[in-house]
């Protein structure tokens, strides 16, 4: 019954995409008439009750594998309605443009109605052809004994006006403001700490922190890694998060990056361990190796070695933090650190610290919170994830998780106990949005660091924070889905700014063991480093579905716009990578774009005509634009520029059209050239040549800043 709730789950997160699209659609005034609003109107009606039917598919026994199949043809036709529904909303946002171009905003309604944007045949049949679709699912609902409850269909639209009305009152600076996994790691971080101050017969000394997942080896070693006495012994810290890939030079890469927060540019080994020996120095350092899988001797004697040689002094260590006891005896000069599991009573004041943070525990929740904190197995993860699933529930609630979320949680020493805890927290997530958001996280590789607005641009690229209420709350959604997943610990390793406002977010690899397992992204989305790394045939019929793909390598123009459905290409660090396609306007669904880290110096005027384009990004660039096309205020969707300018970049005219826009990371001020009303915007902004704006208009220009503009770094003339 778990496959299918999870299966059920996901596609009802993705029905919910093209039914929110199709009502805006049907909304809008001019409403697609010419024979499309009646198939719009059938579509609707479709996907509502499908909804309603995909609430009972998740009560089926495990033994029904015709509902299975039934779940993904279903989660097929709704990924073609959202592209034809996509299709629909680039003719519209097309003809916007024209009209803007012709300057007859007077006549824009009368233009409308009188040319419904050239839908051709081949459109109206592809909705015809879904409709069909849809018709033949449901009735094939109805032939399972799948049950369509008119209640249902309410009580997820109720459901969704809670959630929405929720993220105008919620702050992001409330997130978990304890870390309940320090409890009961006193005594580790003590002898440990003795231990590596103690280390001094060897250049290189490492011990080992040994424990199954969830029990805190990485929230060990950070206690460790910030501990005033390490700080005061250690001349150098470093922090390196490897994960599964052990490859040296990358090691040696990421270890100048801790050291120098700055990015390494890809060089050879040689020339990176020398830069890696001068920041070191001649001090002692101490160097976290977290979750280490390499089990291969070879390949740890030969990092070992050159740690020796880049820093002869006596006295460095190494913490490795890792599950496996075979990687851990391969690694060890001292005796390794076997992590035991909590007691009880501090699985109870964990759970108790998520569930009512700042606040007293209810007196009739305390018999059963000690039941619940039994069932966590000494784990601190399963105690934090408990926690944030009854936080500020009531006691019916917190009976309900024991007796039915719990109740396969038994006391085996097995890896399963932690899995049905992270399955309960899936489960309680608030939407089917927010369940696709977070098996969405899945396509990042373990241990990466998410920073926040990056996902939710790309969430809302995928068209996950689609929404009935208009395109200006899609951030908030987004904002508001990834505090729920902070509060529900599963995304941890919280950073913040100096305002509280969280940046960045890490997932435990348990946690990404579930996400991948409840994912509908295969065969949706790919990422490649290398060209080794593609498939046979990079363009088998699968992969023409792609709708997200992370590029590190270079392919043929040809090959790059197969991928005609693609909402997110992202191309960052493709070193390799030198121009854009001129034929990239058919990528006619791309939403987020981005270039950095390429040699890309001039992008093709065609880029314009990627109406839904909302984010736009390119740093760190090795050539240099200096321009951008001329038509780039045609880009009537752009949300997110992120772009610092050089010198003698030319700022084309218009940009103040583009009014959606909420990040602008600079602007170089030109006579005529003004940021017009651009309301959206928020951050931090950055702005050259303002000496050229006459000084009567200067304070106008403040006001406006300071009124819409968090944070202003004002660089006067070209600095």
């Amino acid at each position: 019954m778990a496959e299918l709730a999870l299966l059920s789950a996901s596609v009802k997160a993705i029905v919910q995409g093209p039914l929110d699209k199709v009502i805006s659609l049907v909304n809008k005034e001019f409403s697609l008439i010419y024979g499309f609003k009646k198939d719009l109107e059938k579509l609707r009606g479709s996907l509502a009750m499908i909804q309603a039917f995909l609430r009972d598919a998740e009560r089926r026994p495990v033994g029904e594998e015709a509902v299975k199949l039934w779940l993904e043809k279903l989660e097929g036709v709704a990924y073609d309605a959202d592209d034809v529904l996509d299709e629909m909303n680039y003719k519209i946002l097309q003809h916007k443009v024209k009209l803007h171009k012709k300057a007859e905003s007077k006549v824009k309604i009368f233009s409308l109605l009188s040319n419904p944007f050239s839908f051709n045949k081949k459109l109206a049949g592809k909705l015809k052809d879904i409709n069909s679709d849809l018709k033949r699912i449901n009735q094939e609902a109805n032939e399972f004994g799948l049950q369509f409850h008119i209640r249902d269909v309410d009580a997820d639209s109720a459901a969704a006006a809670v959630f929405s009305h929720s993220i105008a009152r919620s702050r992001e600076t409330d997130s978990v403001s304890v870390d309940p996994n320090v409890l009961g790691r006193d005594n580790d971080k003590s002898d440990l700490v003795q231990t590596l101050m103690r280390s001094r017969d060897e250049v290189v000394s490492v011990i080992p922190i040994v424990g199954m997942g969830g029990l805190g080896k990485t929230t060990l070693a950070r206690l460790i890694y910030n501990d005033e006495r390490i700080k005061n012994y250690f001349d150098a810290r470093i922090w390196v998060c490897v994960s599964e890939s052990f490859d040296v030079t990358k090691l040696f890469a990421m270890m100048l990056e801790s050291l120098t927060q700055s990015h390494v540019q890809v060089q050879g080994r040689e020339a990176i361990v020398k830069n890696l020996q001068k920041v070191i120095g001649v001090g002692r350092y101490l160097l976290i190796l977290d979750d280490v899988w390499n089990d291969k001797a070879d390949k740890w004697d030969d990092f070992k070695r050159s740690m020796e040689g880049i820093n002869t002094t006596k006295g460095n260590s190494i913490v490795v933090t890792t599950r496996s006891e075979q990687v851990a005896s391969i690694v060890a000069t001292l005796p390794q650190h076997f992590l035991r599991k909590l007691s009880e009573e501090d699985c109870l004041s964990i759970l108790k610290a998520r569930a009512f943070p700042g606040g007293e525990v209810p007196r009739e929740l305390g018999a059963i919170g000690k039941k619940i904190a039994a069932k966590c197995q000494g784990l601190p993860l399963a105690a934090n994830l408990v926690g944030g699933i009854l936080r500020n529930k009531g006691k019916s609630e917190w009976m309900s998780i024991l007796n039915d979320g719990l109740s396969h949680v038994n006391g085996d020493e097995n890896g399963s106990n932690i899995l049905q805890i992270l399955k309960l927290s899936f489960d309680h997530l608030p939407t089917p949005a927010a369940k696709k958001c977070f098996a969405y996280c899945s396509i990042f590789n373990k241990d990466f660091n998410l920073k926040k607005e990056q996902v939710v641009q790309l969430w809302m690229a995928e068209g996950f924070l689609y929404s009935n209420q208009g395109s200006d709350v899609m951030e908030q959604t987004g904002r508001k889905i990834f505090h729920i997943l902070v509060q529900n610990c599963l995304l941890q390793d919280v950073e913040k700014d100096i305002y509280e406002n969280v940046i960045s977010c890490k997932m435990h690899d348990l946690v990404h063991d579930l996400a991948s397992s409840v994912s509908s992204a295969k065969g949706r989305c790919l990422t490649l480093s290398t060209s080794s790394e593609a498939p046979q045939n990079l363009l088998e019929e699968k992969e023409r579905n792609l709708r997200t793909l992370f590029l590190k390598y270079d392919v043929s123009h040809q090959v790059l716009l197969e991928f005609v459905f693609l909402r997110v290409l992202n191309l960052e660090d493709a070193v390799v990578v030198k121009e854009l396609p001129s034929k990239i306007k058919k990528l006619t669904h791309l939403r987020y774009l981005d270039l950095s880290g390429t040699h890309i110096k001039v992008l093709p005027n065609s880029i314009c005509k990627l109406y839904n384009l909302q984010t736009l990004i390119f740093l760190n660039l090795f050539g240099s634009v200096d321009k951008f096309p001329p038509n780039f205020k045609n880009l009537i969707s752009l949300r997110h520029l992120h772009f610092y300018f050089p010198e003698r970049f030319q700022m084309p005219l218009g940009m103040g059209k583009l009014t959606d826009l909420q990040t602008l990371s600079c602007f170089l001020w030109i006579k005529r050239r003004s940021l017009g009303c651009l309301n959206n915007l928020g951050g931090e902004l950055k702005i050259r040549n303002l000496e050229l704006v006459k000084m009567q208009k200067k304070p106008e220009v403040h006001s406006y800043l300071e009124s819409q503009i968090l944070q202003i770094g004002i660089l006067l003339g070209n600095k």
